[in-house]
């Protein structure tokens, strides 16, 4: 009976420790995040700044690849966006087709299959999309400007992605050494 109760006691315990300890990683998995990110990018960029670092410090070599990636990356979303916006807008030019469709073909399709009669009043819907259309169709370049107004948005959002690059950097540059050290631990040896 004894050990019943240091069993259960034990298990309340350890799920105790669990719920608190995922709940304070849910606290503090916006601050964390950037870090995870920049681990992941440095994961990825490791193998290029290795080959690079033969040839040029690794400090430089972790810089010129996580330049040269940022460059890639807005050079991607210069073509893409682009590309995005016509079929957005493109899409929101079809959906009042799709509203037509299902107010006349679909919903009596389905209040005959079913014998549920069916009074769904989509023309409130059309005209709302209808007039969110703008005539110029650059839907893509005015959706931002309403999701995230102010200043505030964009210094946050280069502050993290500064933050992101700069702290895949120290990674890089630190890999060596904690690779040496890891390599060198107990913990490789077992």
């Amino acid at each position: 009976m004894n050990n019943i109760f240091r069993f259960r006691a034990r298990l309340a315990w350890y799920l105790a420790t669990a719920v608190v300890a995922g709940l304070l990683l849910y606290l503090v998995a916006p601050m964390f995040s950037p870090f995870l990110f920049a681990a992941i990018l440095a994961y990825i960029c490791l193998p290029l700044v290795d080959r690079l670092a033969r040839r040029m410090p690794r400090w430089l070599a972790a810089s010129v690849v996580l330049v040269l990636l940022l460059l890639g990356l807005s050079l991607l979303v210069l073509i893409v966006a682009p590309m995005v916006d016509r079929q957005f807008a493109a899409f929101l030019q079809e959906v009042p087709e799709f509203f037509d469709w299902v107010s006349e073909r679909f919903l009596p399709w389905l209040s005959s299959a079913t014998g549920v009669e069916l009074n769904l009043d989509l023309g409130h819907a059309k005209q709302a999309l209808a007039g969110s259309l703008r005539a110029d169709n650059d839907v893509l370049w005015a959706l931002p400007p309403k999701l995230t107004t102010g200043v505030a948005a964009l210094i946050g959002f280069f502050t993290a992605v500064l933050l992101v690059l700069s702290a895949s950097a120290a990674m890089l540059v630190a890999f060596r050494h904690l690779r040496a050290q890891y390599l060198a631990s107990d913990l490789y040896q077992s």
